[in-house]
């Protein structure tokens, strides 16, 4: 991890910390869409420690401003991530920040074995 967010910088990550101990974080990274050439930002992962100095304090709130203000300045056109579909408490917050879901596209993917599989025919 040290190699890909300090050296290669293949993500970014903004950290908020509570008496010196990270307790949130949130992993993003930029892609080029080719439609408009605008980069557009992936969340990778938005995390917070599960206790209750943390949950429902606002530093989920403040890392996405602080997310979205970066856009802004990269010039992003849109800021996308995935939400497990049970994941009830994400969806509700992610709604409540004003965010929607995509119904138009489906996420899909190949496995380890297919790649594999693939690779080697």
């Amino acid at each position: 991890m040290n190699r890909r967010l300090f050296k290669q910088a293949s993500f970014q990550c903004l950290v908020a910390e509570n008496g010196g101990t990270a307790v949130r974080y949130l992993a993003y990274y930029a892609l080029p869409f080719t439609y408009d050439l605008t980069p557009w930002l992936w969340i990778k992962e938005l995390y917070v420690i599960d206790n209750r100095q943390c949950r429902r304090k606002g530093i989920g709130k403040t890392l996405m401003e602080r997310l979205t203000s970066e856009a802004h300045k990269q010039g992003s056109g849109k800021i996308k991530w995935k939400v497990l579909s049970t994941n009830l408490n994400a969806k509700t917050f992610y709604l409540q920040l004003g965010a929607s879901s995509e119904l138009e596209w489906q996420i899909w993917s190949l496995s380890k074995k297919t790649i594999f599989d693939l690779s080697h025919q």
